[in-house]
């Protein structure tokens, strides 16, 4: 996807929010917040991968007890450097040089073995949490917004809802056809342009392309019409069909967004 503005980086079920100056300025966190409340409140795509120490310290959680691992750190540089600290293996002089450095441009002292795992645990805060401190304050000022903020710290089943890990989300034909509103009869949005039988048909058809994943020939011909000999009756049905072939390739392209982390973007 182009043209998008991400507002957070890293790893699946390790997503943090983008140490962006601008975005922070924007108050896009707060937008995006907003967001989360009201599509939550809606039924509408829920926000998976977060990290679990984000989500910690945004529901109220100290920064001291968050569990953070190595994956929660989205910049891959300080990712390395952060690692050499991990366990007891010996550090080369370049490597704690290296150590030194990145401690020190965050205000942290510069190696020494006394205090190995100490600064690990330090600079690993500062990497995931420390940094985004001004973007989950904002993201959890957003939330405030739509009122749900009451829901979410009182039970701790609602974070999980609405912060899924993404293993748990799927876009799978089940819950696409949930989420269709279906002609009923009757109805008073019903504009009687297509007999029953026609209507049924189509319902019939969209099932199953939602549910077997038709492939892209049988799409085709589907909107042409051209595997079946006087498929249409009227002129309306195969402009609606060719409609509904339009549809169903948006569709595809939309699942395909959604999967990538569509909810991670603005």
């Amino acid at each position: 996807v182009t043209d998008v503005t991400l507002l957070f980086e890293g790893e699946q079920d390790h997503l943090v929010p983008c140490c962006s100056q601008t975005l922070l300025d924007s108050d896009l966190f707060v937008v995006a917040g907003r967001m989360i409340g009201h599509s939550f409140l809606h039924g509408g795509p829920v926000l998976p991968g977060i990290s679990s120490a984000i989500i910690h310290v945004l529901v109220g959680g100290d920064i001291e007890t968050a569990e953070i691992h190595l994956k929660d750190c989205p910049d891959l540089d300080h990712r390395h450097i952060i690692q050499l600290l991990e366990g007891n293996g010996s550090l080369s002089e370049e490597e704690m040089e290296e150590v030194t450095r990145l401690a020190v441009m965050w205000d942290l002292p510069g190696y020494s073995e006394q205090h190995r795992k100490w600064l690990f645990s330090r600079m690993l805060q500062h990497a995931v949490l420390y940094r985004t401190k001004c973007q989950v304050k904002h993201l959890r000022r957003g939330i405030k917004e739509t009122k749900i903020w009451s829901l979410i710290t009182a039970q701790e089943d609602a974070i999980n809802v609405v912060f899924p890990r993404a293993s748990e989300v799927q876009y799978g034909p089940e819950v696409i056809l949930q989420h269709i509103a279906w002609p009923v009869t009757d109805s008073d949005d019903d504009d009687n342009s297509l007999c029953p039988e026609v209507v049924t048909r189509q319902i019939t058809f969209l099932r199953e392309y939602i549910q077997k994943g038709l492939g892209t020939e049988t799409r085709c011909q589907y909107g042409t019409g051209t595997h079946v000999t006087g498929m249409y009756r009227t002129e309306s049905e195969r402009e609606f069909r060719c409609l509904i072939s339009a549809a169903l390739k948006c569709l595809n392209c939309r699942l395909k967004y959604l999967s990538s982390g569509a909810m991670t973007r603005m």
